[in-house]
């Protein structure tokens, strides 16, 4: 090869260098607009509120989600029974200047609406918005989801609508238990320690009077070292916070049956540690009632077998 053909080689060469660098410089480091890297992309975080109350209110657990109308004056609260609660203020501004708010609050990471009343002519305004963890939704491993109701009241009562100057306004708030995808298993933690994880998960007759038929069922079942005492803490504690409360069987009449202040149950009774609540399959938006049971038995080498057994009906639909 001669010296020309060798330099024109040379030249090629360093030519195609260039060009990839730049195009690696423009197309990588400098991404155009609207394209973001895998890699650098962050999901945004949460919107909380810091927000404190008058002495004598009492705070509902999930307000941080939540803003209230600058200057809110509060009227009234309801004391949280689990994580149930509910507050109403008085926004000093028309019912448009509050639900402006509202509409920019909904619409942060995590909430979605699933209903409204909203409109430019209408006295009283509701809304009814679903919240959820974002990165927890994401992964599928959500295991409560925020239930929010809004009501919108402008005041005074008596006058035309665009001469009202204030706004009652009243959260309601309740959590549910997250139901996955029918055959996704269960969304209840197991102990930290569980050893022989297993799910089932089947159809079977429901023998309730006041539901349809067929009721969804979902075993899981585990091994742990640790001691009932230690079990039963830690799912009275940690299922309360994720929309099941304590109930009460009891006969028609009984004045203690429905929802207690306490666990009814134990772990090595026929029934174990027994839970109801609200759940909500978010793949199909489709509420169901549950009843969740945890129970203990004898494993081989001294450990305990934990069950816990999940019930998913729906209420039966009244007779014409």
């Amino acid at each position: 090869m001669n010296m020309v053909a060798h330099k024109l080689l040379i030249g090629i060469g360093a030519f195609i260098v260039a060009v990839v660098l730049v195009w690696f410089a423009t197309n990588q480091l400098n991404p155009r607009p609207g394209v973001l890297l895998a890699e650098t992309a962050q999901q945004p975080e949460v919107q909380r509120y810091d927000t404190v109350l008058p002495p004598g209110f009492t705070p509902c657990p999930d307000l941080d989600l939540v803003p209230l109308y600058p200057g809110a004056e509060v009227l009234s609260t309801k004391p949280p029974r689990y994580y149930d609660c509910e507050l109403t203020y008085l926004a000093k501004a028309h019912i448009t200047e509050v639900g402006a708010l509202y509409d920019e609050a909904f619409t942060k990471p995590g909430w979605t609406i699933r209903g409204s009343t909203k409109t430019p002519t209408s006295w009283d305004w509701s809304a009814l918005y679903h919240w959820i963890d974002p990165d927890a939704s994401k992964a599928g491993t959500a295991q409560w989801l925020l239930k929010l109701s809004l009501g919108l009241h402008p005041l005074p009562f008596e006058a035309d609508l665009e001469d009202t100057t204030e706004t009652e306004v009243t959260l309601s708030f309740h959590r549910y238990a997250v139901l996955g995808p029918v055959g996704s298993g269960s969304r209840i933690p197991v102990y930290e320690d569980a050893q022989h994880v297993q799910q089932k998960e089947w159809e079977q007759p429901s023998e309730r009077t006041y539901t349809e038929p067929i009721m969804r069922v979902i075993s899981q079942t585990f091994e742990t070292r640790a001691t009932n005492e230690a079990i039963a803490e830690f799912y009275n504690t940690k299922l309360l916070e994720h929309g099941w409360f304590f109930y009460h069987w009891g006969s028609p009449g009984d004045p203690s049956l429905g929802i207690v202040d306490y666990q009814t149950g134990s772990l090595r009774s026929e029934g174990g540690l027994y839970f109801r609540g609200g759940c909500i399959d978010i793949a199909t938006d489709t509420q169901y009632y549950c009843d969740l049971h945890i129970t203990a038995s004898e494993a081989e080498g001294g450990s305990t077998r934990i069950e816990i057994r999940t019930e998913i009906y729906r209420g039966r639909a009244p007779t014409p």
